[in-house]
C-alpha cells in the first residue's frame, strides 16, 4: 500500500526503525549515516541526509520524519515514487565495509496524485 499525496501537499512520514527481526527497535542514536533516495521514474530526484537536510530529521529514540515539503510535491510528476533509505550503522562484526554495516531499504512507495 502505497502513501498518497496531492501535489502541492506537505506531509510528514515517520518511519520506525526496527532490526532485521522486524521487532527490535534500531535507535537512531545507533547510525553513523542515514539516507533517503526520492526515485521517480527510475532516476533520484532528491536526497536528504540526516543532519544536514532539515527535511530528514529524528524524531523519537527509533524514528526519523520525512517531510515531503510542498515545494518538493509541486514538483514531482503524477504518479509513484520510492523512498529508498540507506543506512549505515556501527558494526564491528561487519566485514565487507570494515566497522559499518549498510542497509538499503525501499521503505515505501509513495504516489503523487
Amino acid at each position: 500500500m502505497s502513501t498518497k499525496i496531492i501535489q502541492g501537499e506537505n506531509r510528514l512520514l515517520p518511519r520506525s526503525l526496527t532490526l532485521a527481526d522486524k521487532v527490535t527497535p534500531l535507535p537512531v542514536a545507533a547510525l553513523a549515516r542515514a539516507e533517503v533516495a526520492l526515485v521517480q521514474k527510475g532516476k533520484v530526484v532528491d536526497t536528504f541526509v540526516l543532519g544536514t537536510a532539515p527535511e530528514l530529521r529524528a524524531s523519537a529514540a527509533a524514528e526519523l520524519t520525512l517531510e515531503i515539503t510542498t515545494a518538493r510535491s509541486t514538483s514531482l510528476a503524477k504518479g509513484p515514487v520510492q523512498e529508498r533509505w540507506t543506512l549505515e550503522r556501527t558494526d564491528s562484526a561487519f566485514l565487507a565495509e570494515p566497522g559499518k554495516q549498510v542497509d538499503r531499504i525501499v521503505l515505501d512507495d509513495i504516489e503523487i496524485v
